[in-house]
């Protein structure tokens, strides 16, 4: 593992730069200006104050807490969203800078802490959280949906949330992700989708049908959200 990003997994390093990141989050959030859409029956369910899987893909990450913030505040009854993170690599960083944006982390979502995870975010949805789970993470491939989410759907009862996002100007990073980074003053549009059910007896093949079609609508939405940013820039 190269030094460099040996320093970034020391866990007072990653805790540092990950109250670093959401500080500089919240100013782009506040420098910037934002359309939000959000389907109808996405908001019933929040103003019910009913759980739901918000799924988005790890690239648009830092536009998920201004997005689940504002679904908050339009549908007033909504509750929290915990975000299932990585107990590997840059987890701490991506957990505290999550944290600070009011979105909780529950650790483990890859390797041997997986189906731990999963236990634990299967409980939580059942008791009435909602959570909000990148797809392709943490690792990739970019834009493949990985089981996690249509899973819990199938489990829980409760509906996956297509979530997307873009914002103009930004940058992007070196990651495998190539995750979208805002700058001040941007113009930015957050999409929520509209609920996707997953019956409780889904076999094999239908739940990869389900994923399948999670993709397209989250692949359909952020072309969307990046048509919008740029008519707005």
């Amino acid at each position: 593992m190269p030094k460099r990003q040996r320093l970034v997994h020391h866990p007072r390093v990653a805790v540092a730069l990950g109250r670093g990141i959401a500080g500089l989050v919240r100013l782009l959030e506040r420098t910037g200006r934002w359309r939000i859409e959000a389907d109808p029956g996405c908001l019933a369910i929040l103003e019910r104050g009913a759980p739901a899987i918000g799924a988005f893909w790890h690239g648009r990450l830092l536009l998920v807490p201004k997005l689940w913030r504002t679904l908050q505040e339009m549908a007033g009854g909504a509750r929290p969203a915990y975000a299932m993170v990585s107990a590997h690599g840059d987890g701490e960083l991506i957990a505290t800078a999550l944290d600070r944006l009011g979105v909780p982390p529950l650790r483990g979502s890859t390797g041997k802490s997986g189906a731990k995870v999963l236990r634990i975010a299967k409980a939580e949805i059942k008791a009435g959280a909602c959570m909000a789970i990148a797809v392709d993470g943490p690792r990739g491939p970019a834009g493949h949906v990985h089981p996690g989410a249509v899973y819990l759907a199938r489990e829980t009862g409760v509906p996956v949330v297509p979530l997307s996002g873009s914002v103009r100007p930004h940058r992007r990073a070196g990651s495998w992700d190539r995750m979208l980074v805002p700058l001040p003053f941007s113009r930015g549009v957050l999409i929520a989708g509209a609920p996707l059910w997953v019956p409780a007896d889904a076999d094999a093949a239908a739940l990869q049908t389900f994923r399948a079609r999670l993709t397209d609508e989250l692949h359909d939405l952020t072309a969307r959200a990046d048509r919008l940013a740029r008519e707005r820039a």
